[in-house]
């Protein structure tokens, strides 16, 4: 229902539109994941949702859709960089698939190029 919402109020493919996306997905000023509440984690959650296409995680596909769906489309290296960048393997070497707490750890430290292709454009 979120999604469907946010597609009607929001048209992503215009620089207002945009706008509005990044101001409701506002990430707060925290750096730890762990450290999230209320509103603060829900936004996060919300943001992860969008990326994720009805998967538990998100990867290389994913991420070009919705960045592509925020008109702003990496190339498949982009991606994959993207994703190696996020993806902290746990339980040893990476899965090529990002959770909920890495997608949170990266974005929240506002130094990944996933942050930077959504946040700060060039």
């Amino acid at each position: 229902d979120d999604e469907r919402m946010l597609r009607e109020e929001i048209d992503l493919m215009t620089p207002d539109g945009l706008e509005k996306f990044l101001e409701r997905f506002e990430l707060p000023e925290c750096h730890n994941p762990r450290d999230l509440e209320g509103d603060a984690r829900q936004r996060l959650l919300r943001l992860f949702d969008f990326f994720r296409l009805d998967r538990l995680s998100v990867g290389r596909r994913e991420l070009r859709i919705g960045l592509s769906r925020l008109n702003r489309a990496p190339s498949d290296a982009e991606a994959a960089r993207m994703v190696s960048q996020l993806d902290l393997g746990r339980g040893g070497g990476g899965d090529s698939r990002i959770d909920f707490e890495e997608f949170a750890l990266g974005l929240l430290h506002r130094r990944c190029d996933l942050y930077l292709a959504m946040y700060e454009p060039s």
